[in-house]
């Protein structure tokens, strides 16, 4: 039916020719309003190697894969990262529920990790012999990063027992169950198929003209609740 995943590799043809255009990808995502808001600064460069982005389907619509396809870069040494999600039923929008997801662990190179940083911090020691001084230590901190996509979302993790700092540190970076979908969704249903239009600008400007309709409708209806309250 409309609106419903079309057949798998049918994407594929389409976006053949986009390949060619250097950053049309990073582009295209940062023009959707939902997957902008991951897009920062210091990803952009990494994006700039995203050369091609795919969707396939799970048998008996189970669910879904996205593929992000690299050029070499100085970045990571995949060449392919994918996102896996699996559902009871994607053409069944009253099954709910998320069976599980994967994504591809990325092999940073040394140094180029652009979801963390190397932060110091100066500790003084409490008790012993080393009691009152400073010292300097170096710790790795997550930063919010588009490439956090590639982690499997907060609530699907197991719980573990890890120190209460570090949670509060994913919380802060890492994209929840809801987020995570909505992403992996607005990839799938608008991304990949209007690529060409995203990159362009055009899509935005049709999101544009649906928000004003709406707006001019909600005013007219106040318009009206005003003529009643007059009479």
């Amino acid at each position: 039916g409309e609106g419903g995943p079309s057949a798998a590799g049918a994407e594929e043809e389409e976006d053949e020719p986009v390949r060619g255009i250097p950053g049309f990808w990073l582009r295209a995502l940062q023009m959707h309003e939902t997957t902008s808001q991951l897009v920062l600064e210091h990803d952009r460069p990494v994006l700039e190697h995203l050369e091609h982005v795919a969707v396939s389907y799970l048998d008996d619509w189970k669910g879904f894969v996205l593929e992000f396809h690299f050029s070499e870069n100085e970045f990571f040494t995949n060449d392919v990262l994918t996102k896996t999600y699996v559902v009871p039923d994607l053409l069944d929008q009253r099954l709910v529920g998320m069976e599980d997801v994967q994504a591809s662990t990325i092999n940073w190179k040394p140094g180029k990790d652009v979801t963390q940083k190397t932060v110091k911090k100066k500790q003084r020691a409490r008790g012993g012999n080393r009691h009152g001084q400073v010292r300097t230590v170096t710790q790795t901190k997550l930063v919010p990063s588009f490439f956090h996509f590639f982690k499997v979302p907060r609530e699907v993790e197991g719980d573990d027992d890890d120190e209460e700092e570090e949670e509060d540190e994913e919380r802060d970076v890492l994209l929840d169950l809801e987020e995570d979908w909505d992403v992996a969704t607005s990839i799938r249903m608008d991304v990949v198929p209007d690529a060409v239009l995203w990159f362009t600008g055009e899509a935005c400007e049709e999101d544009d003209d649906e928000d004003e309709e709406e707006d001019d409708d909600e005013a007219g209806e106040e318009d009206e609740d005003d003529e009643e309250e007059e009479d």
